[in-house]
C-alpha cells in the first residue's frame, strides 16, 4: 500500500493557535492545556499523554491532557483554534482533522492552514489490517472470500467517518470488490474494543494499538501498510501498493 496515495500512515502532529502570541518574560508561568481530539485509549491519546509527561518535566509546568472527541477530530481542533493564542493551549491531532476533513466538509469552523500553527511531528505509524478471531480468517484472501459471500452483513470498524482508518478501509473495499457494513466509532480505542469484542469484523488499526491484542490472540493480523516487511512482524506480507487505480 503506497502510504502517500492510500492514507496508509497515521501522523500525530503538535499544533498551537496560529495568531501571534506575546511570550511572557518567563514562559510558561502556568499549566498548559493539551487538547486531544480523540477519546482515551487510541494511539493519538497515548502519544499525547506520553508527550505531556515529557513536556511537564522539561517546562516545569504541568501539561494537562483534555480529550475532546467527535467528528473525526474536528470538534477538538475547532476548540483549539478558538483558544487564546497565548501558548497555553496545545493540540495533538493527525491526518483527518487537517488533510482529510478540509476535503470532505464544505464548512469547517476552522481553517487548518491559517488557524493552527504546526510545532512538531512526534509520530508516524503504519496501519495494520486486523480481524476478529471468531471468524476464523487467517489470510486476506479468506477475508475477501468471506466478505463477498456476506455483502452488508460482515462489518468493518473505523475510528470515525472521514478518519484515516475509514478511508483506508473504503479503498481496500473498492479494490477488492467487497461491500462490508461500515461502523464508525468515536476513536481508535472504541473501534479496537469493538473488534476484540466481536462486534465488528475487520479494522485498519494503528500498529501500536493493535500489537497487545495481536500478541494475546484477541486480534488476527492479516497485513500491514508498508512497502517492506515490518521488523515487528517479518512474516506478515507488506502491501506493495495493491491499489493500481491510485
Amino acid at each position: 500500500m503506497n502510504a502517500t496515495k492510500s492514507a496508509g500512515l497515521l501522523f500525530a502532529a503538535l499544533f498551537l493557535s496560529a495568531a501571534p502570541w506575546a511570550q511572557a518574560q518567563q514562559y510558561p508561568s502556568r499549566p498548559i492545556r493539551l487538547i486531544i481530539p480523540w477519546p482515551p485509549g487510541g494511539i493519538t491519546d497515548v502519544i499525547s499523554r506520553g508527550l505531556g509527561i515529557m513536556l511537564t518535566e522539561s517546562l516545569g509546568q504541568q501539561v494537562i491532557p483534555d480529550n475532546r472527541p467527535g467528528a473525526a477530530g474536528t470538534v477538538g481542533v475547532s476548540i483549539a483554534a478558538k483558544a487564546n493564542a497565548d501558548g497555553y493551549t496545545m493540540l495533538m491531532t493527525d491526518v483527518p482533522s487537517h488533510a482529510i476533513s478540509a476535503s470532505l466538509y464544505t464548512k469547517l469552523t476552522y481553517n487548518p492552514l491559517k488557524d493552527i500553527e504546526p510545532v512538531a511531528l512526534p509520530s508516524r505509524s503504519p496501519l495494520v489490517l486486523v480481524v476478529a478471531p471468531k471468524y476464523g480468517i487467517k489470510t486476506t484472501a479468506q477475508l475477501i472470500e468471506y466478505a463477498k459471500a456476506r455483502p452488508g452483513e460482515f462489518s468493518f470498524a473505523s475510528s470515525g467517518a472521514g478518519s484515516i482508518t475509514h478511508l483506508t478501509g473504503e479503498r481496500f473495499n473498492r479494490h477488492t470488490g467487497i461491500k462490508p457494513l461500515h461502523v464508525p466509532y468515536k476513536g481508535g480505542g472504541p473501534a479496537t474494543a469493538a473488534l476484540v469484542g466481536g462486534e465488528a469484523g475487520m479494522y485498519f488499526s494503528c500498529i501500536s494499538a493493535a500489537i497487545p491484542h495481536i500478541k494475546t490472540g484477541r486480534l488476527t493480523l492479516l497485513g500491514i501498510t508498508l512497502p517492506q516487511r515490518s521488523p515487528l512482524y517479518p512474516d506478515t506480507r507488506p502491501s506493495r501498493n495493491p491499489f493500481p487505480d491510485s
